[in-house]
Order: C-alpha cells, then structure tokens, then sequence
C-alpha cells in the first residue's frame, strides 16, 4: 500500500489533493494565516492529548510550551489499534510499540472523536 519510496504515513499525491482540495486545506491556510494554522493543529492535539488520558493510555510528557501538533501514544497492541483506526477513516504512522498523531489543516474535531472511539 502507499506510493513506492514513499516515508511510512505519506499519502499518495493523487490522495493528497483530493483530501486538501475537497476539505479547502490550502484556502483555510490562504486566509487565516501561520498563527491560526498552528492554533488549530495544537488544539486539536490538546484535544486527543486529552482524550488518550481520559482512556488511561500514556502519551508524551513534554511541558505544555514544548508540544506540538505530533502526538505519540504507547499502546500494548500498536498494530492492532492501527487497524482499528484506520477501519474508522483516521490516518497515524505505528512507531514501535505506540501511534503517532500528526494533525493537520484539513483535520477537526471530528478526526479526534473518531480517534479516540477507535481506541476505547
């Protein structure tokens, strides 16, 4: 699966247009700027960060000025909550024996909540 020589989590460039292009990713970045773009990314990964320690999961424990939009979560079965995610639209990259987050214009709230369901 993916494109050959691709990094692992990369999406195909036939992909990647439609997802930016049918959810408005460029324009929402034209017209709102770097600042807002990057509010946006942390706070949805505030918003999983959140979440995964409501389920009890541990996540990265760096200072709240140091995080960013990535978010690594240590799961027992990696693999298998990729599956479950991917099963429910959400994208991540499996890193060991846990799921990276990266969080992006062109996701929202409900990328998290169906994120988190997956994990439950």
């Amino acid at each position: 699966r993916g494109v050959r020589g691709a990094a692992r989590g990369c999406a195909p460039p036939a992909r990647w247009g439609r997802v930016a292009g049918g959810r408005g990713g460029r324009g929402r970045w034209a017209e709102s700027g770097s600042d807002a773009t990057e509010g946006h990314h942390r706070a949805l990964a505030g918003r999983v960060r959140s979440g995964i320690t409501a389920l009890g999961l541990p996540t990265d424990e760096y200072p709240e000025a140091e995080r960013s939009p990535i978010v690594a979560v240590t799961i027992h079965d990696a693999g298998a909550a990729v599956e479950r995610l991917s099963r429910a639209g959400v994208v991540v990259a499996q890193r060991a024996n846990g799921v990276r987050f990266s969080f992006h214009v062109f996701n929202n709230e409900s990328d998290v909540d169906r994120a988190l369901e997956a994990l439950e």
